[in-house]
């Protein structure tokens, strides 16, 4: 559910999914702030409450910004922070649904929008992680090259 103000957006999403063989359930608020009105700037910050199995709570905290670079081109960074097993972000596009615990991550996406509804991502982004059976931290990086179109 979201709701649009003049310089604010509100959302709240709620989800259940069965990953692992646990049960998982997720509250997101979300607030979005766009100072100069538009969408050439922007900020959004949002907290992942999920609840998995017999598992406590766990939360994490996720900040983006959002900036319009170029006519048809964007910048993005995003950090988040907060110890969590199973999660499931970017409306269900992105899920972490491994053992392993999630403890960060960040990354910076660039986007090059075309006239014929096409569109090319690259993304960079750094994982920390905690090895669920040792607890041992390690790094994951990737890159993404994406091309979507509308049809």
């Amino acid at each position: 559910v979201i709701k649009n103000f003049n310089k604010v957006r509100l959302g709240i999403n709620i989800s259940k999914a069965y990953m692992l063989d646990t049960d998982v359930i997720q509250l997101v608020p979300e607030i979005s702030y766009y100072p100069l009105g538009n969408t050439k700037l922007y900020f959004t910050l949002r907290n992942t409450s999920n609840k998995s199995g017999d598992n406590d709570i766990e939360n994490q905290v996720f900040g983006k910004m959002g900036l319009k670079i170029f006519s048809k081109t964007w910048l993005e960074g995003f950090y988040a922070y907060g110890k969590t097993q199973f999660l499931a972000c970017d409306n269900g596009y992105i899920l972490y649904n491994n053992p392993d615990y999630l403890i960060s991550r960040g990354g910076v996406t660039i986007s090059q929008y075309f006239k014929n509804n096409m569109q090319i991502i690259l993304s960079y982004q750094l994982e920390n992680k905690e090895q669920f059976n040792s607890e041992d931290l390690y790094s994951h990086h990737f890159v993404m090259v994406g091309f979507n179109i509308k049809l």
